[in-house]
């Protein structure tokens, strides 16, 4: 599902502070995760994360103030204004994330993207009853029967086995596809020795560029080759790190190269 159309506006979004006493006796009664800390400012700063994470592949963008800081600290010259930094970038969580299962960058991506119109899935893991009562209640998006009815699908790393589970559009609505979240331990643009590095190429990379996946294998890598081969179907990928988050649309071309096991490019050109 083209992210486009997926923005939610205000009027879908749950105000913390402004909910009725029966909303409040409904939310007292389920089990919540912490949403935004206020929701406009923050759905529409992670929004712009996620738009120009799609539009530069392989760009890895920090998805919290703390990440965010840290990120303009290693990239600052001469020192970062912390100041200026805390100023544009809001604090979404106003305590410190905790969930066994869930990073705090997947719930922001959720958050910021789902509204009554979406239909969605989890895998296994991501099914706890405090994650499915918390989309439902401050996004309003309904859970799909099956994973090809979904226009998000939210997994981890090692729950992706298929990606013929998931809508890839058609020719006429290509925008139909599946959007599919994937938590990850790491994402780099350098090379990790527990995968190895992807290169690529498409629309928004000027050459070439690499990006490692923590925990990626051979089977992932044909899954992605596979999926930009039936463009302009196929389903769309957000990454989601602990901290960070990076996307390889459909439109992305893989090396096949990346499969060799002793392939680990360092190709990490500007975006165009």
């Amino acid at each position: 599902m083209s992210l486009a159309n997926t923005h939610k506006s205000s009027s879908h979004s749950v105000d913390n502070n402004a909910l009725t006493t029966d909303a409040i006796h409904q939310r007292n009664r389920l089990e919540l995760l912490t949403a935004f800390e206020n929701n406009v400012t923050a759905s529409q700063w992670v929004y712009r994360q996620l738009l120009k994470a799609m539009s530069e592949p392989a760009t890895i963008l920090p998805l919290s103030q703390s990440s965010a800081i840290v990120s303009a600290a290693e990239k600052a010259e001469p020192a970062v204004d912390i100041v200026a930094t805390v100023k544009k970038v809001p604090r979404l969580y106003a305590d410190d994330w905790q969930h066994e299962q869930l990073y705090s960058t997947t719930w922001s991506v959720a958050q910021s993207l789902l509204d009554s119109d979406c239909r969605i899935v989890t895998s296994t893991t991501l099914s706890q009853k405090s994650i499915l009562q918390s989309i439902r209640f401050y996004t309003d998006a309904t859970v799909a029967k099956t994973a090809q009815q979904a226009q998000f699908a939210f997994i981890n790393l090692e729950e992706w086995t298929d990606n013929k589970l998931y809508s890839t559009g058609s020719l006429i609505a290509p925008h139909e596809s599946c959007t599919l979240v994937i938590q990850v331990p790491n994402i780099s643009n350098e090379p990790l020795s527990s995968s190895p590095s992807l290169l690529l190429s498409g629309p928004g990379i000027k050459t070439q560029k690499s990006l490692s996946i923590a925990g990626l294998t051979p089977l992932h890598i044909e899954f992605l080759i596979e999926n930009n081969q039936l463009y302009p179907c196929g389903i769309d990928i957000i990454f989601c790190s602990p901290t960070h988050v990076a996307a390889l649309p459909r439109s992305t071309v893989i090396d096949s190269s990346s499969l060799s096991p002793h392939h680990s490019p360092s190709i990490t050109s500007e975006v165009a």
